[in-house]
């Protein structure tokens, strides 16, 4: 490698690196926007944490593509549980992005071009964004850009195919859709047939396919090992292709009507409950996955004029250049960085270009079809399921790539005096920049800052920090005085921090801003009852279980408040109407107890007691049982174990009293 080109490389990657350093270190490295604030980042860490700790497997299939965990894992594993290390080590990672960028680019055109695209690549600003958050983004986008490095090399030998399939099947189990691949990179081989030669043909086509199975079989083992069925990476695939084919389908991310918006694994196993619920019986991961796989279709083939229509809807969001949200607001990031003072690249910019350079670079020279497989392999493959600015990266390094030729040709073009080449050129890019940056579905920059406000709150809130998540609700309500959630955290706050008066007017807010919010007046409930209003507050925590009658905590507090009023009809009423799955949890079978113990059904009491496990108060309710049948050993057995789990329990005194009481009248 020539003296000048190893210049360049090092220039590009200095470059890219600066620029990663300069956003997080404009933001601060304790800033929440570099900590794992977002529900999927939780959820991520989570999993790594378990992983350097040896939990190595959950015992299921896996639900989440698993390299990323194992690849944060690892990280922990050798520096701690520190995001400062991931942040690191994937902005080194994400500054060699555009380094291979430029190599790629060198492969297919020439030196010019791969400088042009190398330095698009590092002043593209989503990607110096998902560097620094705890997503699989920047492994995704390095692995499949080595991948086109490796394919794209003048007479690729074996050893290039070999490790270019293997770097693809790798980045599949951090992106499973693109797991499709080598269909369409045979495809490109079969194209360029007559210029590799049949024997090339079928050698390269069955190595990559090779390749790409090698490094997705570990996962195939391990689901096939812990399940018994044949699971190439991950289930989740049939529950986001019914999420994304649905009557209520968006395009985007719009969960179902029972889905929670996430994390996965909560979506995980709320997708299992339902599909169980619908058929009536216990089902497997896979079955889960082919069961929500069969709803999609099912409305796609009944509903034939919709799905086009949504098809449509998908392409449009996937060609325009508003990034839509799926785990982070890039804006909103942007917005706090030193990134807003900067000219960088946006999608809106990357992708008409590039699109033109994919079609020049095929008229320049067939053997760039390679390039054209990979984008539309990484496009064609996102489009049945939903569109993001997170999913669209992936297939950013073959647009980052055709980029370079675009502008190249553009600039060649004036500089040989070949004005009307050029003036044609810049009139279809003209054309492309103005339809990929039209404004769509109303969605434009700036908007749904409030919910970025309230993740950050609820971050500082779960760390204690209640006075900064108040200023981050403050500045979300200026953007949105009707989020019912920033006004009922902003309340939790204030009782957080003992002043309960004042958080029942933002608890009042978030239920005039949405009577559905059962959380509100379940909180709401709770400071009723600390200011004596009962009666108020059983209606406000009845309103809680009618809007969701599965939510335990409004269920307890409202049996509780039977109870104590004596309405033991009514509590026992309301654990009746419950669920099977809710009457089987310790909760429940304890004050299912108490109330035939009210009964003087003792037998009953201790059956449910029994079931209760170590409740709280169960062994103390369980000796007076005994009491009741005469049992004093027992009834002493059952306090001692009270005494050692809940020593603090104040109804011991009185219950120490009673069996000394029993004991002294034999």
């Amino acid at each position: 490698m020539k003296r000048s080109e190893l210049i360049t490389i090092f220039a590009i990657f200095g470059l890219a690196l600066a620029l990663n350093i300069a956003f997080v270190l404009s933001l601060g490295l304790k800033n929440s926007l570099l900590m794992p604030i977002n529900p999927d980042s939780k959820m991520y860490y989570d999993l790594a944490s378990q992983i350097s700790d040896g939990k190595l497997t959950t015992g299921k299939p896996f639900f989440v593509a698993p390299l990323y965990p194992y690849f944060v894992g690892l990280i922990f594993y050798l520096f701690g549980k520190s995001t400062i290390a991931i942040i690191i080590i994937q902005m080194i990672m994400g500054s060699l992005i555009p380094v291979i960028i430029y190599l790629t680019s060198r492969n297919l055109f020439n030196n010019i071009p791969g400088i042009i695209s190398g330095l698009l690549s590092c002043i593209y600003f989503p990607l110096i964004i998902y560097n620094s958050q705890l997503l699989p983004v920047t492994i995704e986008v390095f692995l499949i850009s080595i991948s086109l490095f490796f394919i794209t090399r003048k007479n690729a030998s074996l050893y290039n195919i070999l490790f270019s399939g293997l770097t693809a099947g790798i980045s599949a189990l951090a992106r499973p859709n693109i797991a499709i691949i080598p269909l369409f990179v045979i495809i490109a081989f079969f194209i360029l047939r007559k210029r590799i030669g049949t024997k090339k043909l079928i050698i390269h086509s069955a190595i990559f396919a090779f390749s790409v199975i090698i490094a997705i079989i570990p996962a195939t083992i391990h689901n096939l090992a812990v399940s018994g069925d044949l699971i190439p990476i991950t289930t989740h695939g049939g529950v986001n292709f019914y999420i994304g084919n649905n009557p209520n389908a968006t395009g985007a991310f719009h969960a179902p009507p029972g889905f929670p918006a996430s994390p996965l694994e909560v979506v995980d196993s709320t997708s299992t409950s339902l599909a169980e619920k619908e058929l009536n019986r216990k089902l497997s991961p896979k079955e889960v996955s082919d069961f929500y796989y069969r709803k999609g279709l099912d409305y796609i083939k009944n509903n034939p004029g919709q799905a086009i229509i949504l098809t449509l809807k998908k392409l449009l969001l996937a060609t325009n250049h508003y990034e839509l949200s799926l785990n982070i607001n890039l804006y909103f990031y942007r917005l706090h960085s030193l990134l807003r003072f900067l000219p960088l690249t946006t999608y809106g910019v990357i992708f008409p270009i590039g699109i033109i350079g994919l079609i020049i670079g095929l008229r320049e020279n067939k053997r760039n079809i390679i390039l054209m497989s990979y984008f539309l392999a990484c496009f064609l493959t996102l489009i049945p399921f939903i569109i993001n600015d997170k999913y669209r990266l992936i297939f950013t390094p073959p647009l980052l790539i055709a980029s370079g030729i675009t502008l190249y040709k553009l600039f060649e073009y004036f500089n040989d005096k070949r004005y009307r080449y050029g003036l044609i050129l810049t009139s279809i890019i003209v054309v492309l920049l103005i339809f990929s940056n039209i404004t769509v579905f109303d969605l434009k920059p700036g908007i749904n800052f409030d919910r970025c406000y309230l993740t950050i709150a609820e971050y500082l809130f779960e760390n204690g920090n209640y006075n900064e998540a108040k200023l981050n609700l403050e500045s979300a309500l200026k953007y949105n005085q009707k989020n019912d959630k920033v006004w009922l955290l902003y309340g939790l706050c204030l009782i957080k921090e003992g002043d309960n008066l004042e958080a029942e007017i933002p608890i009042r807010n978030s239920i005039n801003a949405n009577p559905d919010n059962f959380k509100a007046r379940y909180n709401l409930g709770i400071l009723l009852i600390q200011q004596g209003k009962e009666k108020e507050a059983v209606e406000e925590l009845i309103k809680a279980h009618v809007i969701a009658p599965d939510y335990l905590p409004a269920i307890l507090i409202l049996i509780d408040l039977y109870l104590k009023n004596g309405d033991v009809d009514k509590a026992e009423t309301l654990i009746n109407s419950l669920e099977s799955s809710l009457k089987d949890i310790p909760d429940i079978h304890y004050r299912l107890g108490t109330i035939k113990f009210s009964k003087d059904d003792i037998k009953g009491a201790i059956s449910e007691l029994a079931s209760a496990d170590d409740y709280p108060d169960v062994h103390r309710l369980l000796s007076r049982c005994y009491l009741k049948l005469g049992d004093n050993n027992r009834a002493i057995d059952e306090l001692l174990i009270e005494e050692r789990l809940y020593p603090k329990n104040p109804l011991l005194d009185d219950l120490r009293n009673e069996i000394d009481s029993v004991q002294k009248e034999k």
